[in-house]
């Protein structure tokens, strides 16, 4: 009697880590995306601000994202880099910028590391206007 109750025992530990890893087989890449989504915004929201302050420092746009980090002369003498650095997002692409009639646009290309599909997140998403 001892003898099937510890084979019970067995048998219910494998049978519960079976499903565990089942879960997290068929759940877990997908929270390890969502869960790289939140340093997305917060990166893309961090550049907004940064080329908001380059407009306000200099009465222009930046060229390039570049040019955030790059010190500029001007009649008051070298100021500091607005960014030390530019953030690179979770999937190890940098962010892309450009210039439009409505003004400045940044995005990540995402998890497929390709621009124009649909993991890509940019200021213009509607979580970013939702704060």
């Amino acid at each position: 009697m001892k003898q099937f109750r510890n084979l019970a025992y067995v048998l219910a530990s494998v049978l519960l880590l079976a499903g565990i890893a089942a879960v997290l087989i068929v759940y877990g890449p997908a929270q390890v995306i969502n869960g790289k989504r939140p340093r997305v915004r917060a990166d893309i929201e961090n550049l907004e601000k940064a080329v908001t302050a380059f407009r306000m420092e200099y009465d222009r746009y930046p060229e390039s994202l570049d040019e955030l980090m790059n010190p500029l002369q001007t009649a008051a003498g070298i100021e500091e880099p607005i960014m030390p650095r530019l953030p690179i997002d979770p999937w190890g692409t940098a962010y892309f910028y450009s210039l439009e009639n409505s003004g400045p646009l940044i995005r990540s290309a995402g998890r497929d590391r390709v621009l124009g599909t649909k993991d890509d997140a940019s200021n213009r998403d509607e979580y970013e206007h939702a704060r």
